[in-house]
């Protein structure tokens, strides 16, 4: 799919293209990977592909006790197969450049998988 799910869901709600608010719009990649889970007369249900989960869940990543988003990354990093920093770095980097991880991120990743 070359649309991004804001202009679609817009689109289809006669909302204007730029409805979502600047943090959802931060996390929105211009090289979606979304795959059709359920085709129905009148809906569409689509899924983002693991890849594409990891890296908006690296993106958003929240550290801390309380948020269960570091054990969310290391499940998808071992569905994936991923065991090393750069190959989930090239993961990422698929969907957005580099300069666009946060720091933290990095650091958290060097520390699951190793640098």
């Amino acid at each position: 799919m070359s649309i991004s799910p804001s202009i679609s869901e817009a689109t289809v709600t006669d909302l204007s293209e730029d409805w979502h608010n600047d943090t959802v719009k931060g996390f929105l990649s211009e090289h979606v990977d979304y795959q059709a889970f359920a085709e129905l007369s009148s809906l569409q249900v689509m899924t983002a592909s693991p890849e594409y989960l990891l890296t908006m869940k690296c993106l958003a990543m929240r550290l801390g006790a309380e948020f269960h988003d570091e054990a969310d990354i290391r499940y998808l990093l071992r569905f994936l197969n991923v065991t090393s920093y750069q190959v989930a770095l090239d993961t990422i980097s698929r969907y957005y450049l580099t300069e666009q991880i946060p720091q933290k991120t990095l650091y958290a990743l060097e520390e699951i998988l190793g640098s």
